[in-house]
């Protein structure tokens, strides 16, 4: 707790240095050996982010927090978490462009027309089953696509595709950025 006090302490002092601070903390962070310490600093630079995603998922999940940070993902507007073969993958609220809010207002309508109504978080449980064990179906450019089957209401299979940046800059590598439905069957 001692680190997190120093932190608020120099972060109420001087407000202005908070992203120059961060910048520098974040990819130290993978060498603090204790995940406790790593989540009490997240927890400092990102606003108690760290303890809504761990409650979520469980202590284990604080090595991909991290990962998160460094790929310049925002942990306080991140909804969750898919690691698959070591790499992170994370959904934000995002814009109108991408994120959350991007699939919501371009895409609720077409999970419920095929999927039935879902609530917020099986339409999340869908989209982070497709990336852990969806099949990648290709690299467009700067974004990988993942792509994975699932019964609709009519129990037909139908696909789930979902859309992640590969961008080093901007939204972060592992941001997903849409997910979208499509009819085979």
């Amino acid at each position: 707790m001692k680190t997190s006090a120093a932190l608020s302490l120099f972060f109420a002092k001087y407000p202005w240095k908070f992203n120059e601070v961060r910048k520098v903390i974040v990819p130290l962070l993978k060498y603090v050996p204790l995940n406790q310490a790593k989540k009490v600093i997240l927890i400092t630079l990102y606003k108690g982010a760290a303890t809504r995603l761990v409650n979520k998922y469980g202590e284990a999940v604080i090595p991909d927090l991290v990962v998160v940070a460094e790929k310049h993902g925002n942990l306080e507007k991140t909804l969750g978490v898919a690691k698959r073969d070591n790499d992170v993958r994370w959904l934000e609220e995002g814009t109108s462009t991408w994120g959350w809010t991007h699939i919501k207002d371009r895409h609720l309508a077409d999970f419920i027309n095929m999927f039935g109504y879902k609530t917020d978080d099986k339409i999340e449980e869908m989209i982070f089953d497709t990336i852990k064990s969806g099949t990648i179906e290709a690299k467009v450019g700067d974004q990988y696509k993942y792509t994975k089957d699932f019964l609709d209401v009519n129990g037909k299979l139908q696909r789930l595709h979902v859309v992640v940046s590969d961008k080093s800059v901007g939204i972060g590598r592992g941001n997903i950025v849409t997910a979208f439905p499509e009819k085979i069957n």
